[in-house]
Order: C-alpha cells, then sequence, then structure tokens
C-alpha cells in the first residue's frame, strides 16, 4: 500500500525507527507528512512555497481523486492554512476545505501566496 511505501527507508531515506526518533526532535515534517495527511483525512494538498525565487506550487494526492482540497504556505520554516473569512466575527465560521474542482479558490489561494511572497 502508499502508507507502508512513504514508511520504507526507501521513503523516508534512513530507516523508519531513526526517522521516527528525528521527527520527534527538533525536526518538523515536510513532504512525507503531507503525503500521508493527505491520505488519511482523504484531501488534496496544495502547498505553495513561497521561499524561493518564485511561487512554487507542490501538490499531495492530487491524482487520487478527492473531492476536497486545502491550501498551505510554506515560507521555508513553517505551514500555514489558507482559509476564506467568511465573517471576521466568526472565525468559526471561516472555509478551510474547498472543493477540488473550485479553481476559483485556486486562483484566489495563489494570490494569497503571491501577495505574501512579494511581503518578505
Amino acid at each position: 500500500s502508499q502508507h507502508e511505501w512513504w514508511c520504507s527507508e526507501a521513503a523516508l531515506g534512513m530507516p523508519p525507527e531513526r526517522y521516527a526518533e528525528r521527527i520527534q526532535g527538533e525536526t518538523w515534517g515536510g513532504a512525507n507528512e503531507l503525503r500521508i495527511f493527505a491520505d488519511n483525512f482523504q484531501t488534496e494538498l496544495m502547498v505553495f512555497h513561497i521561499h524561493e525565487q518564485k511561487v512554487e506550487v507542490v501538490r499531495f494526492g492530487e491524482d487520487a481523486g478527492y473531492s476536497e482540497r486545502v491550501f498551505l504556505i510554506h515560507d521555508g520554516i513553517h505551514y500555514d492554512l489558507v482559509v476564506k473569512e467568511v465573517d471576521t466575527n466568526a472565525p468559526a465560521l471561516d472555509v478551510r476545505r474547498f472543493e477540488a474542482s473550485d479553481e476559483q479558490a485556486v486562483e484566489l489561494a495563489r494570490a494569497v501566496a503571491e501577495a505574501e511572497h512579494r511581503a518578505r
């Protein structure tokens, strides 16, 4: 299965036990964990990397046929969730998961990522 492959030495670049020890220390997760999250939550993750010369997009779970998508911005250190604010007085109403077919949401998330990139 995919999950077994992600937990393999080939995918992790080291024995799984060593990787588990490393990730529990001061090292943060990255692509491996995002793949696992996408699979576990059956949601496509679209990550906008803003720490490069230009905004780069990496997707996890894009070929799995998931019905929902989540947008993240990665600044080289942290991953931040992109949300659509519905009501400034009611953050619980913010949209965090979008329809995977919603191309308007993709463009809005890209615009947020581009603005964050320019502000760096």
